[in-house]
């Protein structure tokens, strides 16, 4: 467990949530803040994590406060839809490309308010990482059910062990991302992919 006397505290996360110590490294690392509800923190560990945090989350966890992603002309039809907070984040992730949005009718959409999936999480992790990385085993019963943009770097991620899956070897690549599980992912990201 941290302790860190000037360290922020989050009312809604104490000593019995299993992701606490990777929540309180972010917010050590100054990647989290909390949200504020009058005088206190809160994490919200339990709410699904958005697209638009989810990449704030990676992009300031990686310090990547590249001025030169300022200049970057985002081609989402629902760029408007983004929060002045994530706008960098998100610049910064496609001019790396890390996200490059999904295709919906005849628009390019980012989708910043909508929750992420699993899936979409490897994905993004997995385009950090490059082309390099082969994977030394295979995980997860239902690899099947895995999207084509987002298998290569399912067992990639599993062997860094920054993805992890259920007790009974299941990935479940459709579910939303909480708060909490997107926080273990990106700290176990951080320290394994340097």
């Amino acid at each position: 467990m941290l302790e860190n006397s000037s360290l922020r505290l989050l009312d809604d996360v104490d000593g019995a949530r299993w992701s606490k110590d990777v929540i309180y490294s972010l917010v050590h690392l100054n990647i989290v803040e909390g949200i504020k509800t009058g005088e206190r923190y809160y994490f919200m560990p339990d709410n699904y994590i958005t697209r638009a945090e989810f990449i704030k989350m990676l992009s300031a966890g990686l310090e990547s406060g590249d001025t030169e992603a300022d200049n970057v002309q985002l081609p989402f039809a629902d760029k408007k839809e983004i929060p002045d907070w994530a706008l960098p984040h998100i610049k910064t992730a496609y001019a790396s490309g890390w996200v490059n949005g999904r295709i919906a009718g005849d628009k390019r959409l980012f989708g910043p308010k909508e929750q992420i999936t699993r899936e979409e999480a490897c994905a993004i992790l997995g385009r950090m990482l490059g082309d390099g990385v082969k994977p030394k085993g295979v995980y997860f019963t239902d690899r099947n059910q895995v999207a084509k943009y987002a298998i290569n770097y399912l067992d990639i991620l599993a062997d860094m062990g920054v993805l992890s899956g259920y007790g009974d070897d299941t990935f479940r690549p459709k579910n939303f991302i909480t708060r909490e599980e997107a926080a273990a992912m990106i700290d176990r990201y951080l320290k394994n992919a340097s």
